[in-house]
């Protein structure tokens, strides 16, 4: 969601309540800090992780591990990332047009995420 500032607990204060009230049963967020703040402000306005909302992050930093409750998240090979970038801009420099490089990721499943609840 584009808006946000610098401080993701203003973020989330600011844009998350309205997404609740729409009925929302998931969150996808593009970073795990960003899924880690989600949690944080789902709590403090009454919600269960999983069991009214589920949280999804990305990256899975060492922090998703330890989140409460531990952090559902996309873990992608960070070595591979590295190469393909490396790879990506060197042949640039070379006049090498950019091609298509698929690169694989692992769904790490913890506990922020859950079916959704029958209303």
């Amino acid at each position: 969601y584009s808006g946000c500032s610098y401080y993701l607990s203003e973020c989330m204060e600011k844009h998350l309540p309205r997404f609740l009230d729409m009925g929302m049963t998931a969150i996808i967020c593009c970073q795990d800090t960003f899924a880690s703040a989600a949690i944080t402000q789902c709590q403090q306005l009454g919600y269960q992780i999983p069991r009214d909302i589920s949280i999804i992050g990305f990256d899975d930093i060492p922090l998703s591990a330890y989140t409460s409750p531990p952090l559902t998240t996309v873990r992608q090979d960070r070595i591979q990332l590295g190469k393909s970038g490396f790879n990506a801009l060197s042949g640039l420099l070379n006049g090498v047009p950019l091609g298509t490089v698929l690169l694989h990721a692992e769904l790490i499943v913890r506990d922020s995420t859950a079916a959704p609840a029958v209303h």
